[in-house]
C-alpha cells in the first residue's frame, strides 16, 4: 500500500490552547501491483504532545460495491512521547 499526499497548514504564533500546528489535505491509496484505492480528505490539530485528526476516504476501485458508494470517516489520537535521545554523549577515553 502507497499512500501520496499533500498537506497545508498554519502554526499559530501564541495561544492559551498550546496548539501547535492546524492542517488539511488530500491523499491518495494506491498499491504497487494494483490500480488506485481511494481519495482522502483529512483535517487536523497538534497540541504539545497530542495530534488529533479527523478523515474520510471515498472508495473510487472496485470496493465501491462492498462499501455502496460510500466512504468512512477515520479519526487519528496520537501521543507523542518525550524523546529518549540522551542529551549529550559521551564516550569515556582512557589515556595512557
Amino acid at each position: 500500500e502507497i499512500l501520496i499526499n499533500t498537506n497545508i497548514g498554519y502554526r499559530p504564533i501564541s495561544n492559551a490552547d498550546n496548539i501547535q500546528a492546524i492542517y488539511m489535505g488530500v491523499e491518495m491509496r494506491t498499491g504497487v501491483n494494483r490500480n488506485g484505492d481511494a481519495f482522502v480528505i483529512l483535517a487536523g490539530m497538534d497540541f504539545t504532545k497530542v495530534k488529533v485528526a479527523l478523515s474520510y476516504d471515498v472508495n473510487y476501485s472496485g470496493l465501491q460495491a462492498a462499501t455502496n458508494n460510500r466512504g468512512a470517516v477515520e479519526m487519528s489520537l496520537i501521543f507523542v512521547s518525550p524523546s529518549s535521545k540522551p542529551a549529550q554523549l559521551t564516550l569515556p577515553c582512557d589515556r595512557y
